[in-house]
């Protein structure tokens, strides 16, 4: 038989179609792995196997679930106006089929306002992968009126280098002037 598991992450989380289809007693396993399941944690599978002539043997094997941290980076530490910044995440658990590359889009939510996710999963606590801010305040689209009005107005997405990598990159100029999660416009330029 086999043994798949599916790791929690932000994204999947709140997501009801993660836990249906759960096979945990087949010849095809599924099971949720919520945490790091390495070294004696791993998951491990223990059968007893009869020969033809009665003898009962155990037979098992475990294998390492681990989990990843991600890690999100810049292309440089100092930016101007109109300079454009390659984000990047790094983030193996973000690789959900390595048969296709993955791309994570922006959405605008009335009560959180710009949010990269998942595509359809809505975009609020859970189903967010990161913010883009400037000066602590979370560059949104809140209607402030500015020319940009958001990081939605770039069309920003995160698209997996290649299907198998778990490294995510997107692009965006930067604004002169930024909304806030307050309607508020602020300035890049201090």
């Amino acid at each position: 038989g086999t043994l798949e598991y599916t790791a929690l992450t932000q994204l999947n989380v709140g997501d009801s179609a993660t836990y249906s289809g759960l096979a945990t007693i087949d010849d095809q396993i599924t099971i949720i792995v919520p945490t790091d399941l390495t070294d004696e944690d791993a998951v491990r599978v223990d059968y007893v196997d009869t020969d033809g002539e009665g003898i009962q043997t155990q037979i098992g094997d475990q294998v390492d679930a681990p989990t990843h941290s991600g890690i999100v980076s810049f292309d440089d530490s100092n930016y101007k106006v109109a300079d454009t910044v390659t984000v990047t995440l790094t983030d193996a658990d973000l690789n959900t089929n390595s048969d296709t590359t993955e791309v994570y889009t922006l959405a605008v939510d009335t009560e959180y306002g710009d949010r990269i996710g998942e595509k359809g999963t809505g975009v609020a606590q859970s189903g967010r992968l990161l913010d883009i801010t400037f000066d602590d305040a979370t560059w949104t689209n809140m209607g402030c009126g500015v020319s940009d009005d958001g990081l939605s107005s770039t069309g920003f997405t995160l698209s997996e280098t290649t299907s198998t990598s778990g490294i995510f990159t997107g692009t965006f100029q930067i604004p002169q002037n930024y909304c806030t999660g307050n309607n508020a416009v602020s300035t890049t330029t201090g």
